[in-house]
């Protein structure tokens, strides 16, 4: 029988957790007690189900259950910019993703990384729902963008990745391209009081990929916008990548995987009144 935490944990000004691979079987109520934590390491552990009461955990920023192979539902969680790590993850079904409150949040503050790298039993049941779910907080983040025209000179934009298993493009993507480019022209003044940013997606193709730790996998791009006239605007991004998170053991990744992202780096600034197309 597997490690068992106490019901009652006393530790509520604890700010880190570090759980891994301890045989825990089952995850305590108390758990929802910890407020001030941020950073959740649950990862290599034997539970099936993690309390409804994680919600209460407003301040936490970084969950990782990698490994957790028993585990096949997650509860609601608490904020909009948390990450999760659910590598290896083969039972898990579903997840649910928290809507975008029209409020005054901390905009800029947002950071949403979710890796569902092997997956595969989410693959087959709850996909398309997740998907979904992910766009539709793209969306929901860019119209919030627009309503709260202060944060236009803030340093940081929200940024948003996923990865889980498959070889398809979403229909949402309108401009698509086999291989690492794609050309497009884009609409006349695109980038207008109204733009908020690029929303990305990319498949890769692998097979039996070996993972040597966790920031092997992450997507770079590089956007050269061309005016009319001939003048260009290089911007950088990248996604795909896991904060708060460092895997010593390798492992390979069996499948095709997609890569849903959205970067503030590739927010195209200091363009003037130039109207790139």
């Amino acid at each position: 029988m597997g490690l068992l935490l106490p019901p009652s944990l006393g530790l509520c000004s604890l700010k880190d957790l570090n759980l891994t691979d301890c045989g825990i079987t089952e995850t305590p109520d108390s758990l929802g007690h910890l407020s001030q934590l941020r950073r959740l390491y649950l990862g290599s552990n034997n539970f099936e189900i993690i309390p409804a009461n994680i919600t209460d955990l407003f301040n936490l920023e970084f969950l990782d259950i990698s490994d957790c192979q028993r585990l096949r539902f997650l509860p609601e969680l608490p904020s909009i910019s948390i990450s999760i790590n659910a590598v290896n993850c083969i039972l898990l079904e579903a997840l649910p993703f928290l809507s975008v409150p029209y409020t005054n949040i901390q905009l800029q503050d947002i950071r949403f990384y979710v890796s569902f790298l092997n997956c595969f039993n989410l693959y087959q049941n709850g996909l398309k729902d997740i998907v979904e779910d992910v766009l539709q907080k793209l969306e929901s983040l860019a119209t919030l963008w627009t309503k709260q025209p202060y944060l236009k000179d803030v340093k940081y934009l929200p940024v948003a990745s996923i990865c889980f298993p498959g070889s398809e493009i979403p229909e949402w993507f309108n401009f698509r391209s086999t291989g690492s480019l794609i050309i497009e022209e884009l609409p006349p003044c695109w980038n207008n009081n109204r733009f908020v940013g690029f929303a990305l997606c990319a498949v890769m193709e692998t097979q039996h990929h070996r993972i040597e730790n966790s920031w092997d996998l992450c997507i770079c791009c590089e956007c050269n916008f061309k005016s009319k006239d001939g003048r260009h605007h290089i911007v950088h991004g990248k996604f795909g990548y896991q904060p708060y998170y460092y895997r010593a053991e390798p492992y390979s990744v069996k499948s095709d995987h997609v890569y849903i992202g959205s970067d503030h780096l590739m927010y195209p600034r200091d363009t003037g009144d130039l109207c790139y197309n």
